[in-house]
């Protein structure tokens, strides 16, 4: 049995997980309002796989025979100075999904959950992908000198997401 402990860490997490989908909404209004129709998309996309997270830690909880318990969602931020930031914007808060991983993960190792850590597992891989993508974007800014020509560019690279 799931210890009480590592249930609440869970629920905060799958909370977070959906507040980061509506993070990703906040960004997809954005995009779209500027009419950057490929980051707008990457967005689109980037919040659906926020929410898939939250339904795989949903179904570990029911798994485990827990509760699910959702709480409210803070309202999101809509309005950025440019795309480059609402990129950085981006990874710094999947670096603070990764810092939440990396608490779940050693709360799970001192309950000894080890049904817990092979699910968490995914996640703390996941991660990895979720930050490179980001950095990898921004990586692009650096690379090219005209920030307007760029964006062009990033804009239509994304929009091939799938």
């Amino acid at each position: 049995m799931i210890s009480e402990r590592l249930a609440k860490a869970i629920n905060e997490q799958l909370n977070f997980e959906l507040a980061s989908g509506y993070i990703y909404k906040g960004m997809e209004a954005y995009f779209g309002k500027e009419g950057y129709d490929g980051f707008k998309h990457f967005m689109k996309l980037q919040a659906e796989e926020e929410y898939e997270h939250h339904q795989k830690f949903a179904e570990f909880l029911y798994e485990v025979d827990c509760t699910v318990e959702y709480k409210a969602i803070p309202d999101v931020k809509n309005d950025y100075e440019s795309p480059k930031a609402a990129i950085e914007s981006a990874l710094e808060h999947e670096k603070e999904v990764t810092k939440r991983i990396h608490n779940l993960y050693q709360i799970a190792l001192e309950e000894k959950d080890y049904e817990a850590i092979t699910t968490l597992d995914w996640f703390l891989n996941e991660q990895v992908e979720e930050e490179d993508n980001f950095r990898h974007i921004l990586d692009q800014y650096d690379l090219l000198d005209d920030a307007k020509t760029t964006t062009y560019w990033i804009d239509k690279e994304l929009g091939k997401r799938q």
